[in-house]
């Protein structure tokens, strides 16, 4: 039994090991603190009434800083309790005394503030490309953007040495088969906005059951798309990433007649010909402009593939920040399109480019950019 009243000893008994926090808890007698502060009058009067003195310091024990509970690994019997280690002075209280007394919940918070581990971030690649053979994209009229398949097997343990969570992949072509075979491989890490045939007077037909497919999030154009697309697309809540570089500005119409129709400005209404040609300043104006729109978003995406900079790519810095600015961070997406422009950066690269590289971000807008935005707005749970 231990007693009620504070306990006499010497610091002879105490162990010169001290244990972290946990150590030997499965006892709960076995518990101590160290409290270490500045030696005032008042601090110090505040120690004498938790408990009375009962030995000096032992010589040798370096002082600690902050207040730390920690766990004795070594049980004296005779003299358990709370002990209180005040610069020089040692002081023992019995349990019941301890925990009635108002130090008991400074330790606590103490004790959670130290042990709590701040939260992972979440992070999501907004736009990946798999496919399995050069038929996927021939069928409309590309080239593959690598001499080799990328494959799920490849993806995958890429995403595992960087920290990428999850992707949304994106078909090259117009079959979605093996993406949807990704994200029915891997439900947690894959999802996908699949392609539609615009072209196919049954297409229509399509959209109502669209995200009925396991892992369809959606749908991805390349190149507009035809009135009655947008209408059903807004009827079936289907959200519609686009591309069409340097004509963002023509998307003002759609998204003003279709409110409820969420769409995202796919690599910032960029692409290799409007660099090219001179225009990516007047691209990333039109994208910037439809940022009025609740219902628009934008991929801050793939710009280690269209920047004339080596990492970490300062030159598109400005038109990265002026988008964010416009839209904020719940409306922009973190993306690497990575397979154009592989050999550009690595994937870590591509994470610390807006992670450690882009002053303007807090670690709360990082959060959203980097994963929580396009989960939210793709609805993927």
């Amino acid at each position: 039994m231990m007693a009620d009243t504070a306990t006499n000893t010497h610091h002879d008994h105490f162990p010169d090991r001290w244990g972290a926090f946990g150590d030997g808890l499965e006892d709960p007698d076995n518990m101590s603190v160290f409290v270490k502060g500045s030696r005032t009058p008042a601090a110090d009067e505040r120690c004498h009434a938790l408990g009375r003195q009962v030995s000096e310091k032992p010589q040798g024990r370096k002082p600690r800083a902050g207040l730390t509970l920690l766990a004795r690994k070594n049980t004296v019997p005779s003299r358990k309790g709370i002990v209180i280690h005040f610069e020089r002075r040692i002081y023992v209280l019995s349990r019941r005394q301890f925990l009635t007394s108002t130090l008991a919940a400074g330790v606590a918070l103490v004790s959670q503030k130290a042990t709590a581990q701040p939260a992972k971030r979440t992070i999501v690649d907004a736009q990946v490309h798999l496919w399995k053979t050069e038929e996927d994209w021939r069928v409309l009229g590309m080239k593959p953007q690598m001499p080799e398949p990328f494959t799920i097997e490849k993806l995958v343990p890429l995403m595992d040495q960087a920290g990428v969570d999850r992707v949304v992949v994106v078909p090259p072509g117009d079959r979605n088969d093996y993406a949807l075979e990704a994200a029915k491989r891997y439900p947690n890490r894959f999802a996908v906005m699949g392609r539609i045939p615009l072209k196919n007077p049954q297409a229509a037909a399509l959209l109502p059951k669209w995200k009925e497919q396991p892992g369809m999030l959606g749908v991805r154009l390349t190149d507009g798309a035809p009135d009655w697309f947008w209408s059903e697309a807004e009827k079936a809540g289907l959200p519609v990433m686009f591309l069409t570089p340097g004509r963002n500005a023509e998307l003002a119409r759609v998204v003003e007649r279709h409110p409820r129709l969420q769409v995202i400005a796919d690599h910032m209404g960029v692409s290799a010909d409007i660099i090219k040609e001179g225009r990516l300043a007047d691209a990333i104006s039109q994208t910037a402009s439809l940022a009025k729109y609740s219902n628009v978003s934008v991929k801050l995406s793939a710009a280690p593939n269209y920047s004339s900079e080596a990492y970490p790519f300062r030159d598109f810095t400005p038109h990265i920040k002026r988008l964010f600015d416009a839209y904020g961070p719940k409306r922009c997406y973190w993306g690497t399109d990575i397979t154009y422009g592989y050999e550009k950066a690595t994937y870590k690269q591509r994470i610390t480019h807006f992670t450690e590289e882009l002053s303007f971000l807090s670690e709360e807008d990082k959060d959203w950019v980097m994963g929580k935005s396009i989960l939210e707005r793709l609805r993927w749970a």
